[in-house]
């Protein structure tokens, strides 16, 4: 027996003492080094948060600056509306399509009663509404009244239901030489719908926020991930000229994870292990008796584990022979089956059908899949981003998406995932179905709505949509827009002298006429409405659309179609053209009003002509 007394029991254990209090003394002044910098990383992440909050603060200023001046510049053509209840009407609807965020547009008289209200669905309950004098908003209608400018009010009860806003637009025309007050005009507002159009393009999805009316919170939007012992930060938001409202944000763990850098972990790893190395020489003894240790109970255990693992083989045996022959059927399914676990990213089985369909082996499909998955499903990424959310809510959902076969052919196919949970790990089983005859049908039906049922041309919606797209782009390249309106003359008295079958005829001429004058690339004819046709043509100037316009008149000549009520006796179109190069002082509601009132003045001139109006700013 050794009897040095490095060997004696009470030796070996004021040793380990030792060693446990050197490293305990290096764990504990590495901990208070970790600790300091992790709360300066989180004043940092702090002041971050309040420097976002208010840039947030001023875009939803901006954002709701450009609805509001949209609706300033509606008030400001009062004059004209005033006694032209359907052109507010038809103004008005456009403001509603282009603002879904719109619960109504009204016209409130000077006496405080609802007289105009679009759209009159939904809003039954507000027709024929009068103000009373103790009215919650009463006192914003008053100020804007006194400043002569328009005035946002704080939240109230909708006659409809639910919490609302109103921005109060006082409206003045002239009478009797003078400038006179003459009502608002009210933009009613959904609180839940506003502030969401607000936010829609804003970069607010990492963070949790809430707005508040005074001391009321009127929207709220929290991640699953908020920190809510952490301090909130606030900025003030003013919209329409009100300033009662507060942005209230939160800090997220998504957030102070992305403040955060691995300085702090790394310090207390290093310190920790710089600690463990200086006193590893001295736990080999004890580590080497603590291996003799379980090798001995290890040798008495060995006997029982191979009796355990004899059993457990022959029950594995027979459980891959069951699966075996479950992986043999499901290969000849005609959909595609696979399974994915997400934690990390690995795909579990794929059923013969995934690699079959689209040319490639079981091998190379995985090889792609785990090198560059966009090979194969382009917009993989964003997929599996959607799939994380999945496992998260832990429900079922149906994608559409496309596969690239290996000739470079894409195949749409449609993907039902569920989730499951097996032995605390998370598995999502995909199964897909190449639907292109469905989707082929949808499109196909999509398009026959764009088309007029009588003449065939493209309808009064696809307008509007091709009228928005051409505006957008040839703002970009700076190219001139023109708008032709025609209409034909004395088109009633057509009608109720040879019939409407005679009048429908008439129009089927007259739109294959139309349309030998469009071959540039964008030209495309509308039916507008009744008798009236609609010419957009990207790129065409005023001198193009003069000379388009007398195409179509002396094609209409040559069409030869007696009236008899019209000079002549022929059938005759009025044109009004509208020419601009679309700017963003302007939308693209202004060509269309600009090429009515030219088409008014053709008419006013005698019909059989052209005039041309330009735009009002």
């Amino acid at each position: 027996m050794d009897a040095s007394p490095y060997n004696h029991p009470s030796q070996q254990a004021i040793n380990a003492l030792l060693v446990v209090a050197l490293f305990a003394c290096l764990a504990a002044g590495t901990l208070w080094v970790w600790r300091t910098l992790s709360i300066a990383e989180q004043q940092q992440g702090a002041k971050l948060l309040q420097q976002e909050t208010h840039i947030l603060a001023r875009q939803i200023e901006t954002h709701f600056a450009y609805q509001s001046n949209a609706l300033q510049r509606f008030a400001q053509r009062w004059e004209l509306y005033h006694h032209q209840r359907p052109l507010w009407y038809r103004d008005a609807d456009r403001l509603l399509h282009d603002f879904d965020n719109l619960q109504a547009i009204e016209w409130l008289d000077p006496h405080y009663q609802l007289q105009w209200i679009r759209p009159l669905a939904g809003n039954e309950q507000a027709i024929a509404f009068r103000y009373p004098p103790d009215h919650p908003n009463m006192p914003f209608l008053l100020r804007a009244r006194e400043l002569s400018r328009p005035i946002l009010s704080s939240h109230f009860e909708l006659v409809q239901g639910g919490h609302g806003l109103a921005y109060y637009v006082p409206l003045y025309r002239q009478a009797s030489g003078t400038r006179q007050f003459d009502g608002y005009l009210i933009a009613i507002f959904r609180v839940e719908q506003l502030i969401n159009s607000l936010l829609r393009r804003l970069p607010v999805e990492h963070m949790s926020l809430t707005i508040s009316d005074g001391a009321q919170p009127i929207f709220q939007r929290k991640r699953a991930d908020t920190i809510d012992s952490a301090s909130q930060v606030q900025a003030r938001v003013q919209l329409g000229d009100n300033n009662n409202f507060v942005l209230h944000t939160y800090p997220s763990r998504e957030l102070q994870q992305r403040h955060s850098t691995a300085v702090p972990l790394i310090t207390l790893v290093s310190g920790l292990l710089a600690s463990l190395l200086l006193c590893y020489t001295l736990w080999l003894a004890l580590l080497d008796l603590h291996r003799l240790r379980a090798l001995q109970t290890s040798n008495r255990t060995l006997q029982s584990e191979i009796a355990r693992r004899q059993q457990a083989e022959e029950v594995l045996q027979t459980s891959q022979s069951r699966l075996r022959l479950i992986l043999d059927m499901t290969d000849y399914s005609h959909d595609a089956l696979f399974i994915l676990s997400l934690d990390p990213l690995e795909i579990v089985y794929m059923n013969r059908t995934c690699w079959t369909s689209i040319g490639y082996s079981g091998e190379q499909l995985r090889e792609i899949i785990a090198i560059s998955p966009e090979d194969v499903m382009p917009g993989a990424r964003e997929w599996l981003q959607a799939l994380q959310q999945q496992v998260i809510q832990g429900d079922s959902a149906i994608y559409q998406r496309h596969i690239r076969t290996r000739t470079g052919r894409l195949i749409p196919l449609e993907i039902s995932v569920r989730h499951m949970n097996r032995l605390g790990r998370d598995y999502l089983i995909c199964v897909g179905r190449n639907n292109r005859q469905q989707l082929e049908a949808t499109a196909q039906l999509e398009k026959l709505t764009q088309l007029d049922g009588l003449t065939g041309l493209f309808n009064r919606r696809y307008f509007d949509s091709a009228l928005m797209a051409e505006w957008r782009r040839l703002q970009r390249q700076q190219l001139p827009l023109g708008l032709l309106m025609v209409d034909v003359d004395y088109f009633k008295h057509y009608n109720d002298t040879l019939g409407h079958q005679a009048g429908d005829d008439a129009l089927r001429q007259l739109g294959r006429a139309l349309q030998l004058h469009v071959g540039r690339e964008g030209e495309r004819v509308c039916r507008y409405g009744g008798e009236e046709f609609a010419l957009l043509l990207p790129g065409a100037d005023l001198q193009q659309c003069r000379k388009v316009a007398e195409l179509i008149h002396e094609a209409v000549r040559a069409m030869n179609i007696h009236h008899a009520v019209a000079p002549g006796n022929r059938m005759t179109v009025s044109i009004g053209i509208a020419c601009t190069l679309p700017g963003t002082d302007q939308q693209p509601e202004a060509l269309v009003g600009a090429a009515d009132r030219a088409l008014y003045q053709a008419k006013a001139a005698g019909r059989n002509c052209s005039a041309h109006a330009e735009l009002v700013s």
